[in-house]
C-alpha cells in the first residue's frame, strides 16, 4: 500500500512539474511578441504603409512624421530626404541612396538597410532595434542617442560615425569598419565585434561587451 501511495505521489509530482513547464512555455510565447513589438516601437502588429505618404516621399522627398511602416523603398534615390519622426518600422530600404537624409527621431525598428548608403545621414535619437544594416555605408553618420539593440551591422562602414550614448546591446558588428568612430558612453554589452576593424575608436565611459566600464 505504501509503495502504491508513493508511486501515485511521484506521478502527481511529475504531472505538476510538466504542467508548470507548459505554463512557463506558454507564458514565454505570449510575452515574446510583446517584447518584439516593443523593440520595433510598435503597440500593435505591423500594418501597411500609408500609400499617400509613400507617393509624397517619392515625389518630394519631404515626409516628416509620415506613416511608412513596411514600405517597399528598395533602390530608391532618397538623398537629403526629410524623414524626421517618420514611422518606417519594417520598411525595406535596401540598396537605397540615403546620403544626407534626415531621420531624426524616426522609428526604424526592424527596417532593412542592407547595402544602403547612409553616409552623412542624421540618425540621431532613432529606433533601429532589430534593423538590418549589413554592409551599409554609415560613414560620418550621426547615430548619437539611438537604439540599436540586436541590430545587424556585419560589414558596415562606421568610419567617423557618431555613436555616442547609443544602445548597442547584443548588436552584431562582426567585420564592421570602425575608424575614428565615437562610441563614448555607448552600451556595448554582449555586442559582437568579431573580426571588426577598430582604429582610433573613442570609448570613454562606454560599457564594454563584457559589462565592464571603460574609463
Amino acid at each position: 500500500m505504501k509503495t502504491r501511495t508513493r508511486a501515485i505521489a511521484l506521478n502527481l509530482f511529475a504531472v505538476t512539474i510538466c504542467h508548470a513547464k507548459l505554463k512557463h512555455r506558454f507564458a514565454f510565447l505570449t510575452w515574446l511578441p510583446v517584447f518584439l513589438f516593443s523593440l520595433l516601437g510598435l503597440a500593435t502588429p505591423l500594418k501597411a504603409a500609408n500609400l499617400e505618404h509613400v507617393q509624397q516621399l517619392l515625389k518630394t522627398k519631404q515626409c516628416p512624421q509620415c506613416d511608412l511602416r513596411g514600405a517597399e523603398l528598395r533602390d530608391m534615390d532618397l538623398r537629403a530626404a526629410d524623414l524626421r519622426r517618420a514611422d518606417l518600422a519594417g520598411a525595406n530600404l535596401s540598396a537605397a541612396d540615403l546620403r544626407g537624409a534626415n531621420f531624426g527621431g524616426a522609428n526604424l525598428g526592424g527596417a532593412s538597410f542592407i547595402n544602403s548608403d547612409l553616409s552623412g545621414a542624421n540618425l540621431s535619437g532613432v529606433n533601429l532595434n532589430l534593423a538590418a544594416l549589413i554592409k551599409a555605408n554609415l560613414t560620418g553618420a550621426n547615430l548619437a542617442g539611438s537604439e540599436l539593440t540586436m541590430a545587424k551591422l556585419p560589414g558596415a562602414d562606421l568610419t567617423k560615425a557618431d555613436l555616442r550614448e547609443t544602445n548597442l546591446i547584443s548588436a552584431d558588428l562582426s567585420n564592421a569598419i570602425l575608424r575614428g568612430t565615437d562610441l563614448r558612453g555607448a552600451d556595448l554589452r554582449n555586442a559582437d565585434f568579431e573580426n571588426a576593424l577598430l582604429e582610433g575608436v573613442q570609448l570613454n565611459s562606454a560599457i564594454l561587451p563584457d559589462g565592464t566600464l571603460h574609463y
